[in-house]
């Protein structure tokens, strides 16, 4: 056996030099491009699927996603998945600092998932990820992108309860993030005007169907697309059920995700969560 291939143990198993290179460089890549290594959880129908659910934005004709479903269900991890890939764009690479090889991240991370290429555009682009409150982004899908971004992707104000960005790594400053919030709207409608984004990203549900078009509005240069992560939690008389639920435009699209499904969730854990709510909630929440 020539030198460099000499077995050593790891777990149990002998491995030659190189086996162990790949190890490092494997875990290398996990920390440099995570959405690259991210798993999507399917479950064959009659039960539900986070691939199935983020799939339905590369169907024809389709503007709005609305993906329902109650807590841990994992559905705002998934806006903020297709957060980081729009603003990256198809083609974003990474180059390996110590391989030199180029990383195609977000091809890796569709292919992975089983999803058509289309459902992202080639360039970077700027994203909007939309909150209820810049203290509840703070709390809720800013730390989801964060935890999605490649390594050197740097932030502005991405810990403040004010509007903040979150620029990609290898985009040249192309591919930003920009943490939005429905309060924001509805104390002044103008500080949603004014952007060309690729992707609309919206984490529970908006106050009113004027702040979604004010969203919508932004996405035609790019014939951009919107996902909608909901708890309903408003009953049937709200403006989201009227116009998703019940009488659905031809370009709007639904799926939802039971948290039963979710394999990174224990079963008895997400009961014991939800028999803290009262019936009616609980029904929702489910």
């Amino acid at each position: 056996m020539s030198v460099g291939t000499v077995p050593r143990w790891f777990g149990g198993v002998a491995l030659t030099d190189r086996a162990r290179a790949l190890i490092a460089e494997s875990r290398r890549r996990r920390v440099l491009t995570p959405l690259a290594y991210a798993s999507l959880w399917h479950q064959a129908a009659p039960r539900t699927s986070q691939r199935e659910a983020l799939a339905m934005l590369a169907e024809p004709g389709i503007l709005v996603a609305l993906l329902t479903g109650g807590n841990r269900t994992g559905k705002s991890e998934l806006g903020a998945m297709y957060a980081v890939a729009s603003a990256a764009g198809r083609d974003a690479v990474i180059v390996d600092g110590n391989g030199k090889r180029p990383v195609y991240w977000v091809r890796k991370f569709l292919a992975r998932a089983c999803l058509p290429a289309h459902l992202v555009r080639k360039q970077p682009s700027d994203v909007w990820a939309c909150s209820p409150t810049f203290a509840a982004a703070r709390k809720q899908i800013r730390p989801k992108i964060r935890r999605w971004v490649p390594q050197g992707s740097s932030t502005v104000g991405w810990n403040s309860t004010s509007e903040a960005e979150i620029v990609i790594a290898g985009t040249g400053g192309k591919g930003i993030i920009t943490s939005k919030a429905y309060r924001q709207f509805d104390a002044d409608s103008q500080t949603w005007e004014g952007a060309a984004i690729g992707a609309l990203i919206l984490d529970e549900q908006p106050n009113s169907y004027n702040c979604l078009a004010a969203g919508l509005s932004r996405c035609v240069d790019f014939k951009a697309r919107a996902l909608m992560c909901v708890t309903p939690l408003r009953g049937k008389r709200d403006w989201l059920y009227q116009r998703f639920i019940r009488d659905p435009a031809p370009w709007m699209a639904h799926r939802s995700l039971h948290g039963v499904d979710n394999p990174h969730i224990d079963e008895a854990t997400r009961q014991l969560m939800l028999a803290s709510q009262p019936a009616w909630s609980r029904n929702s929440r489910d």
